[in-house]
């Protein structure tokens, strides 16, 4: 099968943290607790454009946290808020809330998801690094 890349997106966010003591423990997503925020810039074979996005993570209870994204400076229409529920250490489960739940997948700092829209199929990646969060998206045709 043939996959063609139609637009990679990749945001750098900058760490704005709602907790000033990050968690001792090492498991995710424990440690990225906060509010993240950054340009979000898209290339595809129209050109580049960019737009403002957040990232809030905070803790619903043990295994559920919010995962609100904000894209744009209009904080209602441009909200996405969702659920991020931990299954097992590296299973987690994106609920939009709305009946679609995705499956994603935590290794090597890097959340991974894979789901199809429109007959294309998207694989987001989100890697967190100490102080940042690089979000990439991959899509392509899913029927080449």
């Amino acid at each position: 099968m043939k996959f063609y890349i139609y637009f990679i997106l990749f945001l750098s966010f900058s760490c704005k943290t709602l907790e000033k003591n990050r968690h001792s423990d090492a498991f995710f997503p424990s440690n990225y607790l906060g509010k993240w925020e950054g340009k979000l810039l898209i290339s595809n074979a129209k050109g580049k454009d960019s737009v403002d996005m957040s990232l809030t993570l905070s803790p619903i209870n043990d295994s559920t946290f919010s995962w609100k994204i904000v894209y744009g400076l209009d904080t209602l229409k441009g909200l996405r808020n969702y659920q991020l529920i931990r299954k097992n250490s590296t299973t987690f489960i994106i609920d939009e809330l709305n009946g679609i739940r995705l499956d994603a997948y935590f290794f090597h700092n890097k959340l991974v998801s894979r789901f199809s829209v429109m007959n294309n199929l998207l694989d987001c990646i989100y890697t967190f690094q100490k102080d940042t969060i690089v979000f990439e998206v991959l899509s392509g045709k899913e029927n080449q």
